[in-house]
């Protein structure tokens, strides 16, 4: 059968360009070209916008009998309208969800005719498994992760199986991911974290999984708990080939958990260290855990790879909003780390989100003076996004706090609002938390008012008075602030 996988199109992501379809790189790296010819629709770098005559015509040239689409919760109103001038132009053809989001919601998707299949978390062999059966006309009821409706229209959900020997999913091809075509558009994964702006980047991955059980992240059900490595070599090679093929000069590993195993991350930087790669910068935007087992000799090593920079996640200045979080941290560990990485000449940023569900002003107020206090080279601001399949955003639907088609949107965007929090009080906060940062480092900067509230269609921008409003803010985005999201960005 051919196949069309689609990375669908995405206006926040030609504004700011840190995604790259890499999932669909994986899952081209396992199909039989031969069984499965398949091709990669990215909707979004060729500004395919969902409807349009452009999107549509691709549609009949490809004439796909399977569309494989990468699902993330922020381009869910993208993803189903593509799948409508799908079932509109190809009504035989059908559309298979994959991702984040997909994993997340399998069983809605297929109940709701969205999608005729939902493949849970990793799909590199699942997908390939589904379109054999599909061929053959084969049973369905072992593929991992399935979501499927039978003839009787039952909904089946598969047990989901997560691979254990992630170098068996193979290397993805970067060139098929059109990697240099994504640097011309400024392409960059959390790269102007605190240094090193400019450089050619590019994001992937060491590991997968997260033993965690912090309630605002889905990143265990969609990963798995336990650690699954790729052999230091495996890393090293996709590295070099970063840097040697496609000029990579800053490679950012998008684990959530890369120094889990102390040992493992040293044989990392270990084998890069190796492959003699001059001027190569590593870095971890989704932060590392604060370990009491990261000595000096280890952040030594790491700056040796790479590591000029590093990226940890307190997440909250309160000590009870971590403890409704479920984080898991004592903040008296941050202090003492950030000494110890200055020490060893290695800059920090920290990640921070703030309106979370049971926060006060007052927790809000401890973020702030927690930032004050502390050295950090940067940080990471946002406001707390109801994410589907996450602890946190089922029980907001369960209280009626937001409802079950919630969508969440940038980090950057008031979606959600705290019962007794103001949330132009709460948007305020957020401008004054980061402008007063940037204000403290001497920085020049165009926009100070990166924070915004989302609105709902034809309602005029929230004015300076307090809102009063608490729970869900209507989904339609319009902002306040610079209608230019580029202006965000620091000079």
């Amino acid at each position: 059968m051919k196949v069309a996988l689609l990375w669908p199109h995405n206006q926040h992501a030609l504004d700011i360009p840190e995604t790259i379809p890499l999932g669909l790189g994986y899952l081209l790296a396992n199909l039989d070209p031969e069984r499965h010819p398949a091709s990669l629709i990215d909707a979004t770098l060729d500004r395919l916008a969902p409807a349009s005559p452009e999107f549509e015509e691709r549609l009949r040239r490809e004439a796909p009998d399977i569309v494989g689409v990468s699902f993330w919760s922020s381009n869910a109103h993208s993803v189903y309208e593509s799948c409508r001038s799908i079932r509109r132009i190809l009504p035989g053809t059908k559309i298979i969800f994959g991702g984040p989001h997909a994993t997340s919601y399998g069983k809605f998707e297929v109940e709701s005719g969205n999608a005729d299949f939902v493949i849970a978390g990793d799909a590199e062999f699942s997908f390939p498994e589904l379109l054999n059966a599909l061929e053959d006309d084969s049973d369905l009821d072992r593929i991992s992760g399935l979501v499927w409706r039978d003839a009787q229209q039952n909904i089946h959900c598969n047990e989901l199986h997560y691979v254990d020997e992630l170098d068996s999913l193979g290397r993805v091809d970067y060139g098929l991911l059109r990697l240099d075509d994504y640097h011309q558009l400024g392409y960059g994964y959390r790269g102007k974290a605190v240094l090193n702006d400019g450089l050619k980047s590019a994001m992937m991955m060491a590991t997968r999984g997260c033993p965690y059980r912090c309630t605002f992240c889905s990143a265990p059900f969609i990963s798995g708990r336990p650690l699954r490595t790729h052999s230091p070599a495996h890393v090293a090679d996709v590295i070099e080939d970063l840097y040697r093929n496609h000029d990579v000069r800053l490679v950012s590993l998008g684990d959530d958990q890369f120094t889990l195993n102390i040992a493992y991350a040293t044989q990392v930087c270990e084998e890069i260290i190796s492959r003699d790669l001059a001027g190569l910068v590593m870095v971890t935007p989704n932060g590392i855990r604060m370990q009491s087992n990261i000595a000096p000799e280890f952040l030594r090593l790491m700056l040796r790879a790479g590591w000029q920079e590093l990226t940890i996640a307190p997440e909250s200045g309160s000590p009870h909003t971590l403890e409704i979080m479920q984080k898991d941290l004592d903040l008296s560990v941050v202090k003492p780390f950030v000494e110890l990485c200055h020490a060893e000449g290695i800059k920090l940023k920290a990640n921070f989100i703030i309106g979370y569900p049971g926060e006060t002003r007052a927790d809000i107020e401890m973020t702030a003076r927690f930032i004050e206090d502390n050295d950090f080279d940067n940080i990471s601001l946002c406001f707390f996004q109801p994410l589907p399949g996450t602890p946190i955003f089922d029980e907001l639907i369960a209280s009626g706090e937001i409802p079950p088609d919630f969508v969440p949107a940038r980090y950057s965007q008031l979606t959600y609002c705290p019962k007794g929090v103001d949330a132009q009080w709460l948007c305020d906060t957020f401008n004054s938390i980061l402008n007063n940062f940037r204000d403290s480092k001497g920085w020049n900067y165009i926009n100070d008012r990166v924070g915004s509230i989302r609105v709902a269609e034809g309602e005029e921008e929230r004015n300076t008075e307090g809102s009063g409003i608490a729970g869900a803010i209507p989904h339609t985005v319009m902002t306040m602030g610079s209608a230019n999201p580029k202006d965000q960005l620091l000079t």
